[in-house]
């Protein structure tokens, strides 16, 4: 449904009936976290840390506690466990949190595009990280952590899109050492296409891409502006109607309608679900975050020895270019412990750490120490390939009300994709909402 902002306020916030429950849900948790502390009547300084907790996260944060005992502990919320919630839904939990300056959050794991949003809650990181420790951190992920003259976040992780593919049905293909030594350089989109051929008679999905109406497809959609002009993903003012943007849509359109690389059953599924369909269906390509490598390599059904991962195809002429993505790290403007986040911030981005995440989760590490460790490297060859790729990478347009422009945006290239409306009609339709201010709501 398509409705148009009756205030400043609903300028920059989409309300799910959800959200309520969910942020009574938290209000419920921290509540229970505080009654433990004064219980406990522990003198030592807690710092609560909401994000992603997994297995490995929690190791790391009992190292933490473990090496600052009796001085600093750091207890987790797991508020991106809460599966039936999706990411923007938590999104506005965490911003009702900030909003109400609830001094109980000290750190929050943010998703890269949602910093501009979240600057406003954040504390200035200038004052605590020397010019020296931000040199030690990749330039493409410290990007997205600032916002106007101030530094905003620290980069967590780091991800860049990738192309996945299927060894063991390719090796067979004549000069099949060619065409992966083209894959891995970025082989254009129309050569990949040339390779359909081979495949014309098998119900393998040839390509499959994440084509809901959600942020993953608009990562594609951005990839194929950006392949031809990545000077337009810079503009805050994103030109819609741009001809890189109709040729990409066109495109996108024309993968599922005219070339029939994936069946029309997917069009529905959200990215998790794309990846599952790909791996049990044995698509010959798919594009993908690197987190797939961990679920390939944890899953003992699947054989890892049967997929390799290249650069993204472009288009002829142009160069390639993949969005980045990854998280981020951000101190509450008006948390007590400010000194104590910080300190955290610098353990789980420590070349130690990094390391850690990479070989556990395949998190792609933000210190440049990591990709120069020879003994590491050694270990992990791979890393030299990743990190070409991430120089090659782009960041998404930073702007406060991203999420709202990204939801219009999805929503009409989906719609183009279902051929619900021409590729020049969705464009038209997507930048009139855009410049009046409207929002989708869901």
């Amino acid at each position: 449904m398509i409705g148009r902002n009756s205030s400043d306020n609903s300028k920059y916030f989409i309300f799910y009936p959800a959200i309520a429950l969910l942020f009574f849900i938290f209000v419920c948790l921290f509540a229970w976290i505080n009654l433990g502390h004064l219980l406990t009547r522990n003198s030592m300084t807690k710092v609560y840390y909401a994000g992603y907790i997994t297995p490995t996260h929690q190791n790391i944060i009992d190292q933490f506690n473990a090496t600052n005992d009796d001085q600093i502990e750091v207890v987790p919320i797991n508020y991106l466990s809460l599966t039936n919630f999706n990411t923007n839904q938590r999104k506005e939990l965490l911003i009702r949190a900030l909003r109400s300056k609830n001094s109980n959050i000290d750190i929050v794991s943010l998703d890269d595009i949602w910093i501009a949003r979240f600057a406003k809650w954040s504390e200035p990181l200038e004052k605590y990280f020397s010019m020296d420790e931000l040199e030690e951190l990749l330039p493409a992920a410290l990007q997205s952590c600032f916002y106007g003259s101030h530094l905003v976040a620290i980069p967590f992780y780091i991800d860049v899109g990738l192309l996945y593919y299927r060894i063991d049905l390719l090796s067979n293909l004549p000069n099949w050492e060619s065409i992966e030594q083209k894959l891995k350089k970025s082989i254009t989109w129309e050569e990949l296409l040339l390779l359909q051929k081979y495949f014309k008679g098998n119900k393998n999905p040839f390509f499959v891409f994440p084509p809901n109406r959600d942020e993953s497809l608009m990562c594609v959609f951005w990839e194929t502006i950006a392949s031809q002009n990545r000077s337009r993903l810079l503009d805050k003012q994103i030109q819609i109607r741009s001809p890189e943007a109709r040729k990409g849509l066109q495109f996108l359109v024309d993968l599922v309608n005219k070339y029939h690389v994936m069946p029309d059953s997917i069009l529905q599924m959200n990215e998790a679900e794309t990846f599952d369909y790909a791996i049990k269906n044995d698509a010959v390509f798919f594009r993908g975050w690197p987190g797939v490598l961990n679920d390939i390599s944890i899953n003992p059904d699947i054989d890892e020895s049967k997929f390799g991962v290249a650069a993204l195809p472009h288009f002829e002429g142009h160069d390639y270019a993949s969005v980045l993505g990854g998280w981020n790290l951000m101190v509450s403007r008006h948390s007590r412990k400010k000194e104590a986040a910080v300190q955290f911030i610098k353990f789980i981005t420590s070349q130690k750490i990094q390391e850690q995440l990479f070989e556990e989760l395949y998190y792609f590490p933000v210190r440049e120490a990591v990709y120069s460790n020879s003994f590491f490297i050694d270990r992990h060859p791979e890393l030299i390939y990743f990190q070409k790729l991430l120089e090659s990478g782009c960041n998404r347009p930073a702007m406060p009300d991203y999420t709202q422009v990204s939801d219009i945006l999805a929503y009409h290239v989906h719609a183009a994709i279902r051929q619900e409306m021409s590729t020049d009609e969705a464009l038209a339709q997507a930048q009139i909402m855009i410049e009046a201010d409207e929002v989708l709501v869901k």
